[in-house]
């Protein structure tokens, strides 16, 4: 059996006050053939294995150990990292992680390690596991998290170094800024640039069969703690329950140090609403969390006070603050608690529902405030959560004006303010003369009278055809009946010259006197009968000679 024995100071790894002693800590064997602890798993890796691959893959571990003696960094990365590509093993990534340490890449080495740790074939090392995690806890520049999505067994490069192969039991840690991940699946590969921010979680899914990749940026929340009287072992219990709690809203989290890295100037402000509006907006999160934790009493079994608060970036206010009490709490009941309240502050303010509130003054550039906090200036505009609020618009030399505005979900409530300058309302107001008008008279009354009744018909006159027939039988028949009368009084008075001749009169005057009277009835008859009723029509009419009277008749 052969081990090899390294010794690293800090000067090895530049001036980060942080140096691997390896004194007693043994490169396992697999690198060259033998460790006791790992040559079990060797074996059965390279049983699983063309026999060819696990040979090359033993003697690049072999020239990584002898590029590390001749002190050789780079080139023992290149063979490691090429070992690890035939046979990625825990052992191996843990060295790679050493070299990225060595080499100033920090986050890249934190990462190895992370996932070093997490491989469950690490644990029996226990020298190495604990070197491991005094690196993990070191202090790293600005650093996200990128979850890979993608075919089994495919190798994960970072900016063309292979980090890992999937599944990797943790997202990657990479250091913030852009960079570019790349699967290899057999000879093919598959590249994706994805954007880290600080603290941020992204996520890339790589489709193998149609070379797809999509990226997203999971929702964000800065989380700024406050514990109080709280036992240092519950410490990290707590805070493992908040993190764990976000994440399960699928949700990453800033935490403090994260954030105020990217707005130092943020640090001393933070009991502010504005303030941590200001850090949300600074790291790009959707939301800041803040949580106060108090403990009083007995350590084993005390009193606990929790307060939790939600700041919405879109809105930049309160989205929901809950206050939540353990009385004679063990730190694990504590840890419950805490646990379902961070569930319901999240769930509560994610679905709160908004409005735009707008406020627009003449002249612009008025300061526009709620309950003595600034929002910003005219014109002004930005989403808020529904409800009423009273509005204060206050501009130098101008009259403060204060308005009630009512925000509905889903609409825009509009505030337009016309200021009055201080010195038009500090005129006197000019009086007012009340000019009396009296009243108007009353209107006469006037005496509506029924209309008259309407003229009776009068009758139109005879036709001219009838009264001409009447008076021609009338006269005829009177001129018959005389000749009729006269023929019955001569009727034996007649004589001739000679003497007393009787004259037969009586038949003849009879016949006349008859015919005489029915000629003389029909003709008063045709004359008295009237004309058809009807009303007389009867107008003035002007003419140039005059009036005219004219009707019909």
């Amino acid at each position: 059996m052969t081990t090899v024995r390294f010794r690293q100071d800090a000067r090895a790894g530049g001036s980060r006050g942080f140096g691997f002693r390896l004194a007693g800590w043994v490169v396992p064997a697999l690198l060259l053939g033998a460790p006791v602890a790992a040559e079990g798993k060797a074996k059965d890796k390279a049983a699983a294995q063309p026999r060819g691959l696990a040979e090359k893959s033993r003697l690049l571990r072999q020239q990584g150990i002898a590029a590390l003696t001749s002190k050789d960094s780079a080139g023992a990365y290149d063979a490691f990292a090429q070992a690890y590509r035939l046979s990625p093993d825990p052992e191996t990534l843990f060295q790679l992680g050493r070299l990225a340490w060595q080499s100033g890449r920090t986050v890249a080495a934190q990462d190895l390690m992370r996932r070093f740790l997490a491989d469950p074939a690490s644990a029996g090392d226990a020298a190495a596991k604990k070197e491991a995690e005094q690196l993990v806890e070191q202090p790293r520049p600005a650093s996200g998290e990128v979850s890979i999505v993608g075919e089994r067994g495919a190798l994960v490069l970072v900016d063309e170094k292979v980090t890992g192969m999937l599944p990797l039991p943790l997202p990657l840690l990479l250091a913030s800024g852009e960079h570019r991940i790349t699967l290899e699946v057999g000879s093919r590969r598959i590249e994706g640039p994805v954007k880290v921010l600080p603290g941020r979680l992204s996520e890339l899914r790589f489709n193998t069969s149609s070379d797809a990749v999509v990226s997203r940026v999971v929702p964000a929340v800065v989380w700024i703690p406050e514990f109080s009287g709280v036992p240092a072992a519950a410490l990290r219990q707590l805070s493992q329950v908040v993190e764990q709690g976000v994440q399960k809203q699928r949700m990453s989290v800033v935490p403090k140090g994260t954030a105020l890295a990217q707005a130092p100037r943020l640090a001393d402000c933070l009991e502010q609403l504005d303030c941590l509006d200001k850090l949300a907006t600074a790291n790009e999160a959707d939301y800041l969390l803040t949580s106060a934790v108090e403990a009083t009493g007995d350590l084993a079994q005390g009193d606990w006070t929790m307060r939790l608060s939600l700041v919405e970036a879109v809105t930049g206010d309160y989205a929901v603050t809950l206050t939540e009490t353990c009385k004679r709490c063990t730190a694990d009941q504590a840890s419950t608690a805490l646990d379902t309240l961070v569930t319901k502050v999240l769930r509560e303010g994610m679905v709160r529902p908004r409005g735009t509130l707008s406020v627009i003054s003449s002249p612009p550039g008025a300061d526009v405030l709620l309950t003595e906090r600034k929002l910003g200036q005219t014109p002004y505009q930005r989403a808020a959560f529904v409800g009423n609020y009273a509005v204060v618009v206050k501009q130098s030399g101008y009259k403060l004006h204060t308005a009630t505005v009512v925000v509905e979900e889903g609409k825009k409530a509009t505030l337009k303010v016309d200021l009055v300058s201080e010195q038009e309302a500090a005129k006197p107001p000019i009086p007012v003369v009340k000019v009396v008008v009296p009243p108007p008279p009353p209107p006469p009354v006037v005496k509506v009278m029924p209309p008259p009744p309407p003229p009776p018909p009068v009758r139109a006159g005879r036709p001219l055809w009838r009264v001409a027939l009447g008076a021609s039988a009338l006269g005829g028949g009177v001129l018959l009946g005389g000749l009729g009368v006269s023929g019955l009084l001569q009727h034996g008075k007649q004589a001739d010259a000679l003497g007393q001749t009787y004259f037969d009169t009586q038949t003849k005057g009879a016949a006349l006197l008859a015919v005489g009277g029915v000629l003389a009835a029909t003709g008063a008859v045709l004359i008295a009968i009237p004309g058809p009723a009807g009303n007389k029509k009867v107008a003035l009419r002007w003419s140039g000679s005059g009036v005219m009277l004219t009707g019909e008749y």
